[in-house]
């Protein structure tokens, strides 16, 4: 994400629908209950106004304590050098991992893209435990993408997990979250010696929990999360996440707004976030973590956050930064992962082999990173972690 490609104006992918003259309503997926994003604009209510609910009550009730059975798995920052295509490491807590991570119906593909001088920045997350299941994917961008992906993949979860609310109100755990995780970015990037840059740099994050039967989902970015229901003639594809971009008419004026200007370069296809009358930072999404100087123009933290009871014809759970979506529309992904039945580890390498030839086919000598996760939902309802 956040690359310029020197594609024709007049060409569209596959998987791109006309947003000029779209509301973001008509971009919210189905059968969901969507917290608007207004009522989270401040994190400073005090926990001891939260529903006649004592601070000490909360602390003792909703904080979260690992179990013993806790799984993570998450990516490793890798080299500028690795060949394109190639796997992206894994970081393995917990013992059994993979094992654990195969009974449960889970698997990833995190692969590099064709990018010069850029290691793979993307990355991503899961953790199994008794009681929920977290996935995560982050699609880095700018010259320290990588960092901030891997910073925000490391903190961003355990951020989550250890919040007050955790297991009171977790669409608002889930933007506090976010939007702590984009304070500390802050303060990174603004210090003198910061550790990488968050200036010009940000990332993606989407978030979906699954707690018992229902669906948590938080997100800024592009990174797409689907569900795969199964119907009368297949599967059908449901949009869990919204693409944040600029030209979404909510998302446009709220950069306008700011004094920021949304507009293409010459030879360039995306909409992207500048500076007026400037060509930086050049953010092709309108809500991101990281990216300062972004965001004093109008690009914003903020998570769109929602929740869903899990329909018992809910098969799949896909969930996979834009170097998949680039060419191939969601039904088309979805069509790939179910072919494979329950072997989503043949599923995972087969979408991302396929996104990788389509970017081969359309841009010859240029890709963008791929992360897919595939989760088979009943698998998850129904395993047995202990």
């Amino acid at each position: 994400m956040g690359l310029c490609f020197a594609r024709s104006k007049d060409e569209k992918s596959p998987s791109t629908k006309s947003i000029n003259s779209a509301s973001i309503d008509d971009y919210l997926p189905r059968r969901l209950s969507v917290v608007p994003m207004n009522n989270y604009s401040s994190i400073e209510e005090p926990l001891s106004n939260y529903a006649g609910i004592s601070p000490r009550e909360i602390n003792s009730q909703s904080r979260y304590q690992p179990s013993q059975s806790l799984v993570k798995v998450e990516g490793k920052i890798g080299s500028r050098h690795q060949k394109g295509f190639e796997g992206k490491k894994m970081s393995i807590i917990g013992n059994s991992g993979l094992q654990i991570m195969q009974k449960a119906g889970i698997a990833v593909a995190c692969k590099k893209g064709l990018k010069p001088n850029y290691p793979n920045q993307d990355d991503f997350a899961i953790i199994i435990d008794e009681d929920f299941y977290y996935f995560g994917v982050f699609d880095g961008h700018g010259q320290d993408g990588h960092e901030v992906s891997s910073y925000v993949k490391h903190k961003l979860p355990t951020q989550i997990m250890e919040h007050e609310l955790f297991e009171i109100d977790l669409l608002r755990t889930i933007t506090e979250s976010y939007l702590k995780i984009n304070q500390n970015l802050e303060k990174i990037g603004t210090a003198k010696n910061g550790e990488f840059d968050t200036l010009i740099s940000g990332t993606t994050a989407t978030s979906i929990i699954i707690r018992k039967n229902r669906l948590y989902i938080g997100h800024v970015g592009d990174s797409r999360a689907i569900l795969g229901i199964k119907g009368e003639n297949g599967y059908e594809a449901l949009r869990l996440t919204i693409d944040h971009k600029p030209m979404l008419p909510e998302e446009k004026k709220r950069i306008e707004a700011k004094k920021g200007q949304v507009r293409r370069l010459d030879n360039d296809i995306p909409y992207r976030v500048f500076v007026k009358d400037q060509n930086y930072p050049g953010l092709s999404t309108s809500r991101a973590l990281g990216d300062v100087i972004a965001q004093q123009v109008g690009v914003i933290p903020n998570p769109q956050t929602a929740e869903m009871e899990i329909n018992v014809n809910t098969e799949y759970l896909i969930l996979c930064s834009d170097g998949v979506w680039e060419f191939l529309s969601d039904q088309e992904a979805l069509d790939i992962v179910a072919s494979y039945g329950r072997n989503v580890e043949m599923a995972v390498e087969a979408l991302a082999t396929l996104s990788y030839e389509k970017w081969i086919e359309n841009e010859k000598d240029i890709s963008d990173d791929i992360t897919v996760i595939v989760a088979i939902v009943p698998s998850l309802l129904n395993f047995e972690k202990i």
